[in-house]
């Protein structure tokens, strides 16, 4: 089955690094849109990029832990993603982070009926 439509993609750029109590705020806000039964999300992380304040982040070879930019993409309509940033505004709070949102021609293809065994 497939469905296609216009929805609006929202990407929530931060750091690896950002915390919300003791989880990293990228895990808090997909948890987040999935408890507001959001379409879906996902986090992608970045080799190499940098914030607001302008350091680099990325591979430093002696380092364990890394500080890396984060991407959350997710797509849905337009007022299920407001209604998600409005509960993850306090996430956000004391963290570089930097919200786009943008309309989507959003092509879904889904298994069940007609598909392929």
């Amino acid at each position: 089955m497939k469905l296609e439509g216009e929805q609006v993609l929202l990407r929530l750029h931060l750091s690896n690094f950002a915390r919300w109590h003791t989880a990293p705020v990228y895990e808090a806000v997909l948890n987040k849109a999935r408890k507001l039964h959001l379409a879906g999300a996902t986090v992608l992380s970045g080799m190499y990029g940098y914030v607001e304040r302008g350091h680099i982040l990325g591979e430093r070879s002696r380092l364990f832990q890394i500080e890396r930019p984060v991407v959350v993409e997710i797509v849905d309509r337009e007022e299920a993603l407001r209604e998600l940033l409005a509960a993850i505004e306090p996430m956000l709070a004391g963290h570089a982070a930097r919200i786009t949102m943008e309309r989507a021609h959003v092509v879904h293809y889904r298994g069940g009926e007609g598909a392929p065994s």
